[in-house]
């Protein structure tokens, strides 16, 4: 998890994305390269708790997942 304080939800997703840009476009020896999936999610209000916030990151990151991995998916 990266908690990103005074960054909006495109903010967010930007450096998601920037992260699985740069991640493929390295190389590895042995298993040939690795992705990154990445699920972002943002807090909706004050009555919002982190427990919530985590479960929405954690839905967008398995909805990555099942997309075909090496993405970002955004869980407003």
């Amino acid at each position: 998890a990266v908690l990103l304080p005074d960054t909006d939800l495109e903010g967010a997703r930007t450096i998601a994305q920037g992260l699985v840009d740069s991640q493929a476009c390295m190389g590895y020896p042995v298993s040939g390269g690795l992705t990154i999936s990445a699920g972002v999610s943002t807090l909706r209000g004050a009555e919002d708790t982190a427990q919530e916030l985590l479960r929405r990151g954690d839905m967008a990151l398995y909805r990555a997942k099942r997309e075909g991995r090496n993405c970002v998916v955004v869980q407003a």
